[in-house]
């Protein structure tokens, strides 16, 4: 692989790393916001575990709880599906189960509405762990990046 081409991995190594810390500190705002929105009552509709993707390994899957809510705001009935601020899949089943064991169909729930925009809403409020993953992971990505290059800018 020639200097040219090292650079230009390093680069985009650097711009991956800083776009996936945007995506986790916009996810982590979220989160926080969301400790701030509106309480309403509502019913889980249909809770259960789906495969999502492939995950990292040859045999490994990803998993994720598809819970479906109802709830009411003003007079109209709206539907959610978020679990939180973020939430995508799990690589574990097991973790997917737990979430779909904690909010079974017909369920009466406390729903987190957005008072900005009421069709956003989310069933567990705050911060979680992939919110601080994520930017640490693409910081971590960043730093190597800078870490390659300044090590390539000296091997010339």
């Amino acid at each position: 692989m020639g200097k040219k081409s090292e650079l230009l991995m390093a680069a985009i190594f650097f711009a991956g790393g800083l776009i996936l810390t945007g995506v986790g500190l916009v996810d982590a705002w979220s989160g926080l916001k969301s400790y701030l929105w509106d309480e309403k009552e509502g019913v889980i509709i249909s809770s259960e575990v789906r495969s999502c993707g492939r995950g990292q390994g040859l045999n490994s899957k990803e998993y994720r709880a598809d819970i479906f809510y109802r709830y009411s705001l003003n007079g109209y009935e709206l539907n959610g599906d978020l679990l939180y601020s973020g939430y995508q899949c799990q690589n574990n089943r097991q973790g997917a189960q737990d979430w779909v064991d904690s909010f079974p169909a017909g369920t009466a729930v406390t729903v987190y509405v957005n008072p900005d925009k009421p069709k956003e809403a989310v069933l567990v409020n705050g911060i979680h762990l992939e919110h601080i993953g994520r930017p640490l992971a693409g910081l971590l990505m960043a730093w190597l990046a800078v870490f390659m290059f300044f090590k390539l800018r000296g091997n010339r």
